[in-house]
């Protein structure tokens, strides 16, 4: 719009445009110092992750109990810090794998949208995270104790080892030093003058306090008031705007000044950690960081910095060096988007030279091999007599020619017949019994919305149906013992018929479907639909 203006002379005297912003370079697959300066910035060091370790391993104080014990489940699986602390207290949860054994994974709310989601635990960590939940459940348990007593009870004081009088006198009014005792604070003088009446004038017990001072009275049930007002929060009883936990089955809660080394705890009182707290335990702070108190560190040089958010790019980055594929290390991560994963891959050129390197197919590896190694497959490969490499896809290989038409089923594979499943991928045969359950509770949504007399629902009906049918079916083809791994199955034409041939078949002028398998070498046969509708009713 400005090159028009100017170029049809509207305006007289005005220069040319040029973009105030310099042209952005993509520093972290840069092979300079900038690149290598900026890939060390997102990562922590060696030293700082055995220096994690370490004080988590030798943990004695209620502090780096606590802040460890993040700083552990942080390292264990890749998520946000804000994550973390909206755990709850059952969130380790067991699951079997496709090989029976069990597997643990934490009930994990992702930000961003994300939502609830599994948080898969390497089994080499799953005793550091069930230590780490261990201590943060034995820290925070008073807390929880008090919220849950303040949400039962809010209009009673709760009881603790430091109160004087009877918290069960709610509208009795408390003297000074019964009031100090009850909110864990000193009393000057006893709370006395000289000539021992009571005085509230030199008590110092804080801003949040000095409404309740001013008043020369008060008593547990003003406490009571006190305590809801001062900790329950905007969203209570839950912690978060999402409603994601409530207060007393927070994993991280713990009491007011439960780490501070002069002030007294507050039995009362309960409270989750801000984010920018635990950052201060892994930098240099003075008189904070965990790091500088360890007495194993002393005189070991310069202190340690390490972000909680690096420990997010550090597992991104383990994992694409361990071969993990992107869909699955997306999902790990809780990401929107699998393209996000580039951000948080920090290797260097020659590491990625190394796996382009390894794409190449070696000799003598099999399809599958290749196929699971994310190398390259050929269309004659799978059947076609056409040049270049298939396009992968969540549930097998796509042979459709891009060059000629788009996608013209919208990206729903597996009722295409240009896509073709590869057996013996546990991953694709995991992804496919995940979609048959949520196909098969699409169909009973849309058949108690056509039951309900739903404008339309019959029409999805019929479409979740027909979906259903192509995905039960190709999941039996590649669970039956007898198809060898490597080989490839794909649906007929008849099963991703023309609206021609629809009506040929439903007239009869139309044999009715095979199904196609590969053995594997090249040869492909099929199977009748009795076979397959008879494998599945004995199932």
């Amino acid at each position: 719009m400005f090159d028009f203006v100017r170029e049809n002379e509207w305006v007289r005297g005005i220069p040319a445009w040029k973009s105030p912003f310099g042209k952005s370079r993509l520093l972290r697959r840069s092979v300079g110092m900038d690149g290598e300066r900026l890939r060390a910035s997102k990562l922590p060091s060696d030293e700082a992750v055995f220096a994690v370790a370490d004080l988590f391993a030798n943990a004695h104080d209620a502090e780096t109990k606590y802040f460890t014990a993040i700083a552990a489940i942080l390292m264990a699986a890749p998520g946000r810090i804000s994550e973390v602390l909206r755990l709850s207290v059952d969130c380790i949860q067991w699951e079997r794998d496709d090989r029976g054994q069990q597997q643990m994974f934490l009930r994990w709310w992702a930000g961003k949208g994300k939502g609830p989601t599994k948080k898969w635990i390497v089994p080499v960590m799953q005793d550091v995270v069930t230590e780490a939940v261990h201590r943060l459940l034995e820290i925070g348990d008073p807390a929880r104790k008090a919220a849950r007593f303040a949400f039962d009870n809010p209009h009673r004081f709760l009881r603790h080892d430091g109160c004087i009088a009877d918290p069960d006198t709610t509208d009795r009014n408390l003297a000074p030093h019964e009031f100090c005792a009850a909110v864990g604070v000193k009393c000057p003088g006893g709370g006395r003058l000289a000539d021992g009446s009571h005085s509230w004038v030199r008590l110092s017990v804080g801003r949040k306090l000095d409404d309740l001072v001013k008043l020369g009275r008060t008593s547990y049930k003003d406490l009571a008031r006190y305590v809801f007002d001062c900790y329950s929060g905007p969203f209570w009883p839950y912690i978060d705007r999402e409603n994601t936990v409530k207060a007393w089955d927070a994993l991280c809660l713990h009491r007011y000044n439960e780490f501070h080394k002069v002030y007294t705890v507050k039995h009362f009182s309960w409270r989750i950690v801000d984010p920018s707290e635990v950052a201060i335990r892994l930098k240099p702070d003075v008189g904070r960081s965990l790091f500088d108190r360890d007495p194993a560190r002393k005189g070991a040089g310069s202190s340690i910095k390490v972000s909680t958010h690096q420990f997010r790019h550090w597992l991104s980055t383990m994992s694409e060096r361990a071969g993990m594929d992107a869909y699955t290390l997306a999902r790990w991560a809780g990401r929107a988007s699998v393209a996000d994963n580039c951000h948080y891959d920090h290797r260097t050129p020659e590491e990625r030279l190394v796996e382009a390197d390894a794409l190449i197919a070696a000799d003598g590896a099999t399809l599958l091999e290749r196929f699971r190694g994310r190398q390259p497959v050929s269309y004659e490969e799978l059947g076609v007599q056409r040049l270049g490499s298939a396009k992968a896809t969540l549930y097998g290989m796509c042979v459709h020619d891009y060059s000629m038409s788009p996608c013209q089923k919208q990206a729903d594979c597996i009722t295409c017949s240009e896509h073709v499943c590869i057996k013996g991928d546990h991953v694709t045969l995991e992804r496919l019994r995940k979609l048959e359950c949520q196909t098969e509770l699409l169909l009973e949504r849309a058949q108690h919305a056509r039951d309900c007399g739903d404008f339309g629902a019959d029409r999805w009906v019929d479409s979740h149906k027909w979906k259903l049918a192509h995905v039960r079916s190709m999941r039996v083809l590649l669970e039956r013992p007898h198809v060898p791994d490597g080989a490839l199955a794909r649906i007929p034409s008849a099963l991703d018929p023309s609206p021609i041939s629809r009506t040929l078949a439903a007239i009869g002028l139309q044999e009715s479907p095979r199904w196609e398998v590969s053995n594997g070498e090249g040869a492909w046969i099929t199977l009748q639909e009795d076979d397959r509708s008879a494998e599945e009713n004995s199932k």
